[in-house]
């Protein structure tokens, strides 16, 4: 899980940069945090109906989310954004005990 959360962030804060760099040049960056995405190789069924999605509405949020392009970051589904929020509002130590523990 330590290497996975590292590459994500790195991913996140890389496509954070490329978009405001490239912000009014018509050039659309987006890094999309879909959680939880129901595909034929993990199918998810072990998890909460909530916190899974189809590809169809993760590609959904992902378009609508290029065609706003007022962030450089999409976080689909309710659940999921709920995660994310709970996340930057708790203390970093509770976050890496939380996932720990995951």
């Amino acid at each position: 899980m330590a290497v996975y959360s590292a590459t994500k962030t790195f991913t996140t804060t890389l496509t954070e940069a490329l978009w405001s760099a490239h912000r009014t040049s018509g050039i659309r960056v987006l890094a999309i945090c879909p959680g939880m995405t129901a595909t034929a190789s993990q199918p998810h069924h072990d998890a909460p109906a909530v916190l899974v999605q189809t590809p169809e509405q993760v590609v959904t949020a992902a378009l609508r989310a290029l065609h706003r392009s007022t962030r450089p970051t999409t976080v689909p589904g309710v659940a999921n954004r709920l995660f994310t929020l709970a996340s930057q509002l708790l203390p970093r130590r509770q976050t890496l005990t939380a996932l720990a523990r995951g």
